[in-house]
């Protein structure tokens, strides 16, 4: 067989023997890259990627530990000094045009029901209302509309003053 490849080459003529040595050396090139190249090249591309979301989950998971020992200096209401707090931030916020419904449904705990709320602006408001008072989310449902980011919003919470005490 080897002769048979030599007496092959011998008998192209040298612009043949030119097209044929560049269709070879494209080949091996081709090949390195799909073997070697490729692969090393996706596998450096994918950890960088999770190193960078490691360290944003480790940012977010000292923000968070930062703002624990905030969140222990939150004033401690009772439920009916809650109430009170919640009605008059909710008739001041930028979504007091939907409309709610805000009731003690327990000894410790407060039931807030939106039939329209947009969901972002919502969460940002629990988060600043729960940054200053002290209180616990036993029960959250929230339900898609039509429109999006407005949802259909219920949410139970309980004081920690009068849900610890129990």
């Amino acid at each position: 067989m080897k002769a048979t490849i030599k007496g092959y080459w011998n008998n192209l003529n040298p612009r043949e023997r030119m097209i044929l040595a560049f269709g070879i050396l494209f080949s091996a090139l081709y090949l390195y890259y799909l073997v070697l190249y490729a692969p090393l090249a996706n596998a450096v591309k994918r950890e960088s990627e999770q190193l960078l979301e490691h360290q944003e989950t480790l940012v977010w998971m000292e923000n968070i530990q930062k703002t624990q020992h905030i969140k222990s200096k939150t004033a401690s209401l009772s439920s009916s000094k809650l109430l009170t707090v919640l009605a008059n931030q909710l008739n001041t916020v930028s979504f007091k045009q939907f409309s709610y419904q805000l009731q003690q449904s327990g000894a410790s705990e407060i039931t807030l029901s939106f039939e329209q709320v947009p969901y972002a602006a919502f969460l940002a408001w629990i988060r600043s209302v729960n940054e200053a008072y002290a209180f616990t989310i036993k029960q959250l449902t929230v339900m898609r509309s039509e429109t999006p980011g407005v949802v259909k919003l219920t949410i139970v919470m309980a004081t920690t003053q009068d849900y610890t005490t129990k």
